[in-house]
């Protein structure tokens, strides 16, 4: 889709009617909501940007302003000069292909004007040489490319039908195949600054602060996510990086750094949606990184986190961006909060619930990827190799949504089975391994009877799918067994399968009679 006529400060930029009329007629997209005002007035998206060298002026009939061509004096020669997209620009795709509108100033007499589209710096055509403009006025072409196929990099290509001699060649890539967006607080950020041990692959590119931009090779997260969907899938992906450093879900969380439901004007949602605007209006994904934010002051409880989050999949991000994904609802992808060195115990574990219930209960919602295994740096983010490890576990899970993969998430706790006083045995389910590690000194788990926590004197693999709990002293009573608990479990010895992936083993808390 071509980039949609407003700034990101919601001034609006049209032009003259008829050519809107045309256009309308063309294109069917649906709007995003302006969340800026208490009006919520809705913006629409279905028209192009002003074509390059086109001045703004006033229509007296919709007093609006529109283009017009430069003045041609009596000695130019005819040329033609295509508007271009912004250089890696990505365009979502709609199925396998994607509509793209095309469009120009010109100067000379064109009986109609024709375009196709080729491969970036080349001739190889990819969609033939067709008219989209039959009756190009006022120094101004525009139409439609229909069922552009999904790839890239690309090129568009225009010329008069009546004169092929004059044409334009665009110079600027472009492509079209996933749009992403990746919004939460700083260790979402963090997936585009931390470590340089990867490159980024030529088809993977970022849109934030209102430019396209190739990745290099920082952000060991962002990196390992992206390259692997382009490896599978051989598309283009477009990452949308809104995140905000320490930002909350809700007011409660506000730091000063916004917080995710406040539709006041310029809040931190609404410039997320201005940049998914500008970045054309749909998404095929998004991913949420949160939580520290809401667990710091444990001011936010389990219920009150996961029902803002339920309300902010489906009443905000739901309802004011396009679903581009081809499903029901656009997925929303579900990573959960990290580890929490000197944190509180209840606050953080009541968030991590929350999350699990939004996963669990809220259709298209997915546990994109546990990390509690994974090691952090200092006591708010992880190391660089954790991010690359968890961009390699959130691709798995948008893999596993498209088709590509039979499964996305470790194993998980499937029953507890007291054998005797002193032994506890665990059964675990596989997802996509067949085993796990370690074999003994597994570390994370506890057994609490009667509100005491009873001394864990061993942990070992008794078989594919059974851990034992061996305790130090006999118990008499019921025991409740959690792994994983808290704000810093112990992670020394998790327990991993024997995937490609050696995804972990699910937080499990055992639910104890009345709950």
């Amino acid at each position: 889709w071509p980039a949609p006529p407003q700034e990101e400060d919601g001034v609006k930029k049209c032009i003259d009617e008829k050519a809107v009329q045309r256009i309308r007629r063309q294109i069917v997209r649906k709007p995003i909501l302006d969340r800026r005002n208490t009006s919520e007035t809705l913006v629409s998206h279905d028209l192009p940007p002003l074509p390059a060298g086109a001045r703004p002026m006033r229509d007296s009939a919709s007093h609006e302003p529109a283009p017009t061509a430069p003045k041609k004096s009596p000695e130019e020669m005819p040329s033609i000069n295509v508007t271009e997209y912004e250089e890696g620009r990505i365009l979502q795709r709609r199925g396998t292909s994607a509509d793209v509108l095309v469009s120009g100033t010109y100067i000379g007499v064109p009986v109609a004007v024709e375009a196709r589209v080729v491969k970036n710096d080349t001739s190889e055509q990819v969609v033939p040489w067709i008219v989209v403009d039959t009756s190009p006025e006022n120094g101004i072409f525009m139409g439609m490319l229909d069922g552009v196929p999904q790839g890239g990099w690309y090129d568009f290509q225009v010329r008069f039908v009546n004169d092929h001699n004059v044409i334009d060649h665009g110079l600027h890539k472009w492509g079209v195949g996933i749009l992403i967006a990746c919004i939460g607080q700083s260790n979402m950020k963090e997936w585009f600054h931390t470590g340089t041990d990867l490159e980024a692959h030529p088809l993977l590119f970022r849109y934030a602060n209102k430019k396209w931009l190739g990745l290099g090779k920082k952000g060991n997260g962002a990196i390992a996510f992206g390259n692997r969907l382009i490896n599978r899938l051989g598309l283009p992906v477009g990452l949308i990086d809104y995140s905000v450093n320490g930002s909350g879900l809700r007011k409660e969380a506000d730091w000063r750094m916004g917080y995710w439901e406040d539709l006041a004007e310029n809040s931190i949602y609404n410039r997320f949606l201005a940049g998914v605007s500008a970045a054309g209006g749909f998404l095929e994904f998004v991913i949420w990184m949160q939580g520290e934010a809401d667990a710091a002051r444990g001011t936010v409880s389990e219920v009150e986190y996961s029902t803002s989050l339920e309300r902010f999949v489906t009443k905000q991000v739901r309802a004011d961006i396009g679903n581009g994904s081809g499903r029901k609802n656009l997925p929303f992808l579900i990573v959960m909060m990290i580890k929490r060195p000197g944190g509180e115990d209840g606050p953080n574990q009541a968030i991590r619930n929350a999350q699990k219930d939004v996963a669990q209960n809220v259709a298209d919602c997915y546990l994109a990827a546990t990390t509690l295994d994974l090691k952090n740096q200092g006591t708010q983010h992880l190391t660089h190799r954790a991010y690359t490890n968890l961009g390699f576990r959130v691709a798995q899970t948008v893999l596993f949504i498209l088709g590509k993969e039979e499964y996305y998430r470790g194993p998980s706790v499937v029953g507890v089975t007291q054998i005797d006083t002193k032994n506890i045995d665990v059964a675990i389910r596989h997802r996509g391994g067949t085993d796990f590690t370690p074999a003994s000194g597994i570390s994370g788990w506890e057994v609490v009877t009667e509100d005491l926590p009873a001394f864990v004197s061993e942990v070992i693999r008794h078989d594919a799918q059974t851990i034992r709990i061996t305790l130090k002293d006999p118990i008499t009573g019921p025991a409740h067994v959690r792994y994983l608990h808290g704000a810093m479990p112990d992670t020394a010895n998790p327990v991993r399968d024997n995937s490609p992936l050696s995804l972990p083993l699910e937080e499990y808390e055992q639910k104890q009679p009345g709950n």
